[in-house]
């Protein structure tokens, strides 16, 4: 009788016990409906289920033996539901274990961390409150690849109280970016990058050329007009006006009174207006003001002075007029097509990032869809 009494209870012990509504399994004591203590497995594929089995949750084989998945299914509508983890605070890692860096950390340990994919929305929406809303790392590749294949719609959007986007180059290659904008495709038109608004950029900006356009003055609806940029090997600035000379054939030029602390090395042009006359710089810029001298009375003078910047900036950043190619850069070009040589000839850090190891995966059969 103990003999067979131990064994029952072992049987309680291994198995559970039902009590009530409430089932254990390897407990005698079960706290819920299914109360399992110790490790659960689950082995063969549990779906379909009849079609009035309701709502709940579904746990099974991968398609082809390729592992195991959990859904949210309600087979008597055959839909869909919403699966929610820890939604009562905690975090949620995958692949990872000791302390959680996120609300929801995956690593990929040699894949890809997280692959978001759909056809109707945002492949991944990630909205923080208090913190950054993603942070993508890769100590091998691209940190974060998006993808939008919907026309007019983007690869990333990004929107913050402060900053939207901000990229950071580390490390210690000559070519690093810290944001780059790629234009692909072999369609006219189209833009590596769009700035709507005031733009700022606190350092040295270097260009192939340079261009305003507006709407056409005249024929604003069906043309609009490019100016390019006036060009200088210096870091020149320029200035002029108009000025009316007095009955003895002077007038003094008050400039700002920043001028002399900002420009240097001036270079002057006096053209007089509406009569033959004779102009002359007559005192050269000092205090913040010229002189200039006609040989007649009340004479009208355009004039124009430029100088060089030589502010604290200015005098430690100057533009070199020319600049050796670095060892890797010879042979490579801004624009080789210019030079009769091959795309291949281009400026590495101009060629296009190579996102070959980063191809969409083919659509997998999802759990439940069968």
């Amino acid at each position: 009788m103990k003999k067979t009494t131990n064994s029952i209870l072992l049987l309680m012990l291994v198995f559970g016990v039902a009590q009530g509504q409430f089932t254990g399994i390897g407990t005698i004591q079960p706290k819920s409906r299914m109360h399992v203590n110790g490790t659960a497995w689950f082995q063969g594929d549990n779906t379909p289920l009849a079609a009035n089995a309701g709502a709940g949750i579904g746990i099974g084989f991968g398609p082809g033996g390729s592992g195991g998945y959990i859904f949210a299914w309600d087979y008597t509508s055959f839909t869909s539901r919403n699966l929610w983890l820890n939604h009562t605070g905690g975090s949620v890692m995958v692949g990872s274990v000791g302390t959680p860096l996120a609300k929801f950390e995956v690593q990929g340990n040699g894949m890809r961390a997280i692959y978001a994919n759909t056809n109707t929305s945002e492949g991944l929406n990630a909205n923080s409150s208090g913190g950054h809303g993603v942070i993508a790392t890769s100590t091998a590749f691209i940190g974060l690849y998006a993808v939008s294949t919907a026309p007019a719609n983007a690869g990333v959007l990004a929107e913050g109280r402060y900053i939207g986007v901000q990229g950071t180059a580390t490390g210690s290659d000559v070519n690093r970016q810290a944001v780059r904008g790629q234009l692909d495709g072999n369609v006219p038109g189209g833009t590596a990058g769009t700035f709507v608004g005031n733009t700022a950029v606190f350092g040295t900006l270097s260009k192939t050329a340079g261009a305003f356009l507006i709407d056409h003055p005249t024929e604003p609806a069906t043309k609009f007009l490019y100016h390019s940029f006036v060009e200088s090997p210096d870091m020149k600035n320029l200035y002029d006006g108009v000025t009316t000379t007095d009955a003895n054939g002077f007038s003094t030029v008050k400039m700002p009174g920043w001028f002399e602390a900002l420009n240097m090395d001036f270079r002057y042009q006096l053209t007089v207006i509406g009569q033959f006359a004779q102009a002359i710089v007559l005192e050269e810029l000092f205090g913040n003001q010229f002189v200039i001298k006609t040989d007649k009375a009340n004479v009208k003078v355009s004039w124009q002075v430029t100088g060089t910047r030589h502010d604290p900036y200015a005098n430690e950043n100057r533009i070199p007029l020319e600049k050796a190619k670095a060892p890797n850069e010879i042979g490579k070009y801004i624009y080789p097509k210019g030079y009769g040589r091959s795309t291949n000839d281009l400026l590495d850090i101009l060629k296009p990032t190579n996102l070959s190891s980063t191809a969409t995966p083919s659509s997998e059969k999802l759990p439940g869809n069968k």
